[in-house]
């Protein structure tokens, strides 16, 4: 009987100063009169003061607690103005729901603990970028991190599962594999066109040596001339071979060597956005894409 009288007297403080425009001395009475009597009548006028100091997060929690026996023991009038003023104000939050179901794992953000797991926590929170881990010894934290942005009005379920290291690793290449052996290969058809373009070009220039000894040192013919010609242009091209083949040769073994297997580590939020392809049973042929966040 005492506390609800000491309640009840920090009550009408509270509301004479809400009256008089000091609310946040008055949002401190009604918080000394629910350590007396959690009342749903103290969460109200908690709630219209709080409407003042610009705390959302806590006007929706005195509001909640004002509406918890179905609105009772509220007039009508309070009843219907807790109601339009708690789902106004739902509509500037963001709804967040953890499940974490990983024994002895931590989730925070920032420098607030969010929840111990295994853990099943909805709450409301003001729309914002968040960045969320989960800790447990084994298992690296950096790695299991979740970011988020949370917009008005937005509900968003985050299902934290954990992920070893030997999980999240990854060889990646920023080549296929195939692509420096391709080069290679180019690099060596090119040397090998270009010994048979200096081979055909060696033979035409004995052809035409031969023709000048067998006439003792005569003015050449046209057609004789010609072999010449031709040998010349077989070896400038067998030259350009060997230079393009060269270039390539060494341009493969470059790539070949820059293309070794590197190991990375995705995210945990990377390894969930991961495209899953689930064949599809049934009298139509075909998959289910799906993607995890």
């Amino acid at each position: 009987m005492e506390a609800r009288q000491s309640s009840r007297r920090l009550f009408l403080e509270g509301i004479s100063l809400s009256q008089n425009g000091i609310f946040a001395q008055a949002v401190e009475r009604y918080q000394q009169a629910l350590q007396h009597w959690d009342h749903p009548a103290i969460h109200y006028n908690m709630a219209m003061a709080l409407q003042n100091l610009n705390m959302p997060i806590e006007l929706h929690a005195h509001l909640t607690a004002a509406l918890r026996y179905d609105g009772k023991p509220l007039d009508e009038g309070k009843q219907k103005r807790a109601r339009q003023l708690k789902t106004l104000v739902e509509q500037q939050l963001a709804q967040l729901e953890i499940i974490c179901d990983v024994p002895g794992a931590t989730v925070t953000t920032g420098e607030e603990i969010l929840c111990h797991s295994p853990a099943h926590l909805t709450r409301w929170v003001l729309p914002a970028e968040y960045t969320f881990v989960a800790r447990k010894e084994g298992y690296s934290s950096e790695l299991n991190t979740r970011r988020r942005t949370l917009r008005r009005g937005e509900n968003l379920t985050l299902h934290f599962r954990m992920y070893t290291d030997d999980e999240l690793k990854r060889g990646e290449r920023w080549l296929p594999v195939w692509a420096p052996w391709a080069v290679l290969g180019g690099g060596a058809a090119f040397a090998m066109g270009g010994g048979w373009l200096y081979t055909r070009a060696h033979d035409s220039h004995q052809r035409f040596d031969k023709a000048i000894r067998d006439c003792g040192g005569c003015l050449p013919a046209p057609e004789i001339s010609a072999l010449r010609v031709r040998g010349d242009q077989l070896q400038r091209g067998a030259t350009g071979a060997y230079i393009a083949g060269g270039a390539a040769l060494l341009t493969g073994l470059v790539l070949l060597y820059a293309n070794q297997e590197q190991t990375r580590y995705l995210t945990a939020d990377e390894h969930e956005r991961q495209l899953n392809i689930a064949p599809l049973l049934g009298d139509q042929p075909g998959a289910v894409m799906t993607f995890r966040y």
